[in-house]
Formats: C-alpha cells, sequence, structure tokens
C-alpha cells in the first residue's frame, strides 16, 4: 500500500493541480460556449476515436504491459523494439486516416455527424488526429517505463499552456477558437513527449517491421484490444447520437458536462494505474496480485466514497462553479452518474488485473456485454427517462464487467476482492444512494454529514499508513 500511495501521490498531485486548472478551463467553456458547444465537441470527439480502430490505438494496452515486463528484465533493446514499431505504425495509419477524413468529409457528415457541423471545425480536429495518436505511443512508453515523475510534468505544463491558448483563442474566436485550441495542443504535447522521451529511447519513424518477434506478440495481443477498441469507440458514438437524435445537441453538452464533472472522482484512480496497471502486468504470482489488487480497492473505495458524496451534497454550489447557470438542469440528476464512476473506479482494478495478466477471451466477453449495455438501455429508456437512461446503462454496464470479472478471478487464480473492502464497497453504494436524497437539506448540515465521513473514511487508515501520509505533509510543509 505504501508504494501505491507513493507513486499515486506523485501523479495525483500533479493530477490536482491539472483539475484546478480543467476547472477553470470548464468554467470558462461553459459560460463562453455554452452546452450546444460541448455537445458539437461531444460528438466530434467519438467519431474521430472511431477511427483508432485501424490507426493501431489498440496495441497502446501492450505497449504497457510489455514495457513494464521487459523494462523489469532491464531488458532495453526489446523496449527499443516495441517503442519503433508502436510509433511507426501508429503514424504510417494516422496520416492515412488524416486524408480519409479530408477526402470523406461530405459523406462522414450525412452519414455520421449531423447538419450543425461546420467543416472548420470537423477540419481542425482532423488536422489534430496524427499528433493527438503519436502522442498516446509516448503515454504509454512512459507509463510503461514506470516514470511518474516525468508524466506528471508533462501533463501540467500542458494543462497550463492549454488553459491560456483556450482563454485566448476562445475570446477572440469564440467556438472555433476552442477548435483551433485543440491543433495547438495537438502539436505541444507532441513536443513535450519528444522533449522529455529522447533522453530514455531513440525515437526514430521506419516502416514497421512486422516480421520481428515483439512486433508479432504486440498484434497478436494487440489485435483483441483493437477489436475491443472498436466496440468501445463505436459503443461511445452510438451512445451520443441516440442523445442527439432522440433530445438534442445541446442534451449532448449537458450530458458531456455531468460526464465531465463525475469524471473528477476518477482522478486519484487515473493516477493508481501508473503504479498499479504495470505491477499487476508483470510476472508475479496470484498471492502478489491479489495484494496489489486489494490495496487499490481499498484506495478507491475509501477515496470514492469522500468525493462522490461531497459531488452529491454539494452539486448544487460545484454546477455553479465550475460551469454555469445554463447547466443547472443536471443537479437532479447527477447522483446517478456520481455512481456510475464510483462504481467504474472498482471495475478498473478487475480491468487492470485481467489485462495485466493477457486474459484475453474473458476480457472481451465483459467488454462486448458492457458497450451492448451502454447503447441498448439508453435506445429504449431515452424517451422516458432522458439523460438518466445514459447514467443507467452505465452502471448495469459496470456492475456486470465486475461481476463477471470477480468470479473469473476468483475461480481461476483465487485472486478476489476481500471481505472487508466487499462490506466497504456496497457501504459506499448505500451512501450515495442515501445522500441523493438529502440535497435540499441546509449547508450546516451537510458539512456536518460531510465532515463525519470523512472522519469515517480516514479511520480505516493503518497506523504505517497514517505514518507514511504524515511524513509525507512534513516534507510538502518544509
Amino acid at each position: 500500500m505504501k508504494d501505491l500511495l507513493k507513486n499515486t501521490g506523485i501523479i495525483g498531485t500533479a493530477q490536482i493541480a491539472i483539475i484546478i486548472i480543467s476547472i477553470l478551463k470548464n468554467k470558462y467553456l461553459a459560460v463562453t460556449i455554452g452546452p450546444q458547444g460541448y455537445g458539437t465537441f461531444s460528438l466530434l470527439q467519438s467519431f474521430f476515436q472511431m477511427a483508432n480502430i485501424i490507426t493501431g490505438a489498440g496495441i497502446g494496452t501492450a505497449c504497457v504491459k510489455y514495457i513494464a515486463e521487459y523494462n523489469a528484465k532491464k531488458d532495453t533493446d526489446s523496449i527499443q523494439q516495441i517503442f519503433d514499431f508502436s510509433i511507426s505504425l501508429v503514424f504510417l495509419l494516422s496520416c492515412i486516416a488524416t486524408l480519409i477524413f479530408f477526402i470523406f468529409f461530405p459523406f462522414f457528415k450525412r452519414h455520421f455527424l449531423t447538419q450543425d457541423i461546420h467543416f472548420i471545425y470537423y477540419a481542425l480536429f482532423a488536422a489534430s488526429y496524427t499528433g493527438i495518436m503519436l502522442s498516446s505511443i509516448f503515454t504509454y512508453l512512459l507509463r510503461g517505463l514506470m516514470q511518474i515523475k516525468n508524466m506528471a510534468k508533462i501533463n501540467i505544463i500542458n494543462s497550463i499552456f492549454t488553459l491560456l491558448s483556450i482563454i485566448v483563442l476562445v475570446h477572440f474566436y469564440k467556438l472555433t477558437g476552442f477548435f483551433i485550441n485543440i491543433f495547438i495542443s495537438s502539436v505541444f504535447i507532441l513536443f513535450l513527449y519528444y522533449f522529455f522521451c529522447k533522453k530514455s529511447i531513440k525515437i526514430r519513424l521506419k516502416f514497421p517491421d512486422f516480421k520481428n518477434i515483439l512486433s508479432r506478440k504486440l498484434l497478436k495481443f494487440g489485435s483483441v484490444d483493437i477489436f475491443l477498441g472498436a466496440v468501445n469507440f463505436i459503443g461511445v458514438y452510438l451512445q451520443r447520437l441516440i442523445v442527439v437524435n432522440y433530445l438534442s445537441i445541446s442534451s449532448l453538452g449537458l450530458f458531456s458536462a455531468a460526464d465531465s464533472l463525475t469524471r473528477y472522482l476518477l482522478f486519484f484512480n487515473d493516477s493508481a494505474q501508473y503504479y498499479t496497471f504495470p505491477k499487476l502486468s508483470e510476472n508475479t504470482n496470484s498471492e502478489t496480485k491479489n495484494k496489489i489488487l486489494n490495496d487499490y480497492f481499498r484506495f478507491s473505495i475509501s477515496i470514492g466514497i469522500i468525493f462522490s458524496l461531497g459531488l452529491i451534497l454539494f452539486g448544487t454550489l460545484i454546477v455553479r462553479l465550475f460551469l454555469s447557470k445554463s447547466f443547472d438542469s443536471i443537479n437532479n440528476i447527477l447522483y446517478i452518474f456520481v455512481l456510475a464512476q464510483f462504481l467504474a473506479g472498482i471495475q478498473y482494478g478487475f480491468q487492470w488485473t485481467i489485462t495485466g495478466m493477457a486474459k484475453l477471451k474473458i476480457l472481451s466477453v465483459v467488454v462486448i456485454v458492457s458497450y451492448i449495455l451502454i447503447v441498448i438501455i439508453p435506445f429504449f429508456l431515452i424517451k422516458s427517462l432522458g439523460l438518466v437512461s445514459l447514467g443507467i446503462g452505465s452502471i448495469c454496464a459496470t456492475l456486470q464487467y465486475s461481476i463477471i470479472s470477480s468470479l473469473y478471478l476468483k475461480i481461476k487464480f483465487q485472486i478476489n476482492i476481500s471481505i472487508l473492502n466487499l462490506i466497504y464497497g456496497f457501504l459506499g453504494i448505500g451512501m450515495i444512494l442515501i445522500s441523493s436524497q438529502l440535497i435540499y437539506i441546509s449547508i450546516f448540515y451537510k458539512l456536518l454529514i460531510y465532515i463525519s465521513l470523512i472522519s469515517f473514511v480516514f479511520l480505516r487508515l493503518k497506523k504505517t499508513e497514517w505514518q507514511f501520509i504524515l511524513k509525507k505533509i512534513k516534507l510538502i510543509s518544509k
């Protein structure tokens, strides 16, 4: 647990800074571009992500797994071969995809987008695609090498640059300025990754060597991941298309804002993955994996309870503070998306364990079922329940993922969530549901409930963990 706290603390501190910057950015955008601007961005983003199916993005998980595995063996030659193949393949395919984007714009707009999408927004997004894809390969490299501090630095610098860029460009060019920023930021972060990575590895582009043993290993693992990525991107795109067709693009903007706001709950989980997933990818025994996994669960559930209830209890204030008055309508349904993200934080533990062990058949089953649920449930319920149907779909998808995965790991490898973590997980779900009924009580009682909750959660920490945290606080204060 100490190693998890240490590594999560480094990236988590950076993530807090990034979240503060992101909050300022989202507040500015909420006031300037509103729900319709959010909806336009969300639809374009999900459309372009579908191209990841054919541009090699699916090998990302394989990159992290095998780079982490060979890094543990100090095999730098194999790491270089993995990186060379990955970045060359992605560069080649993403350039081809970018050309296709521009050539077939009229077709894509007519069949996959809406008439609200202007060519200038689309073109700027398309022009940024190659830079975004190459940056993702650098991210996988740093994650596999466990270079947590470099990732933290890159994320903070990029966030500050993006915020300043958005403020200037949106001020002068409104929504068009926002999409100009996407292109400029894609170039900037690619430069950052190049600067930070060139000391660790040779950066070169050449025609991908498909005959290399490591390349085949990546493609074998990656082929399943590419397929699952396709399921993911298509599912997310169809989900958003359902909202646009049955409600409106402004409703999609409200959903995107609610989803973005609740995703802040996962920032500690996202931080924890930089330590947890590479460790679970190493060739360790079931007992070691079980300890790593349950340390993550205890961490995830504890942090998840604190932030989930805070967002629900003070949701009205947070929406006004972080977004704007035009997003007030999401207050009454926020709890359903909070619950979905809380459960997603637990699901990640099972996901990283199964992926790290390369158990691709069971992974395929749970992922496919998940994305069927997030599309089918909203499709049938959106007319009667509106945006709530999307939250219900996410909750059902996450629950089936966690239940099937946990049973598989328990039966096959004796890896399971401990009884104590299971109890706290159900307790967290209960607290979230109860807190959704307390959003209209006075601020005094909300604070009293929240302080009591935080005290309860911190009592779960072991003595050694308290000593570790206090030591870190003392170092920071100096």
